[in-house]
C-alpha cells in the first residue's frame, strides 16, 4: 500500500500530526510520500525515524520536497520524539 500526505500547507505541530496518523494507518509493509515545505523538512525526517520507519529518499518536486518513507526498518523507535525545533 502506498499513501500520499501533502503537508506544504501546515505548520508544526500540524505537520508531525498529519505524518503520524498517516504512518500509524500504514501497516508493517506500505510506503508514504509526503510533500512538504523545506521549514517542515528537519522535523518531519525526526518524526518518522522517531517512530521507526525509514526515510528511503528525499526528493524535490517544484518548490516542494518529496519525502519517501518505508514502513518499518529503521529509526529506533525508542528515540524521543520530534518536536517544533
Amino acid at each position: 500500500m502506498s499513501v500520499l500526505v501533502d503537508i506544504t500547507r501546515d505548520a508544526c505541530p500540524m505537520t508531525t500530526a498529519k505524518v503520524g496518523m498517516a504512518l500509524a494507518g500504514l501497516g508493517s509493509t506500505g510506503t508514504l510520500e509526503i510533500r512538504l515545505t523545506q521549514g517542515a523538512l528537519t522535523n518531519v525526517i525526526a518524526a518518522v525515524k522517531a517512530q521507526g520507519h525509514r526515510v528511503a529518499a528525499v526528493g524535490r518536486d517544484g518548490g516542494h520536497f518529496v519525502l519517501q518513507v518505508t514502513a518499518g526498518g529503521g529509526g529506533g523507535a525508542a528515540a524521543p520524539a520530534a518536536g517544533c525545533g
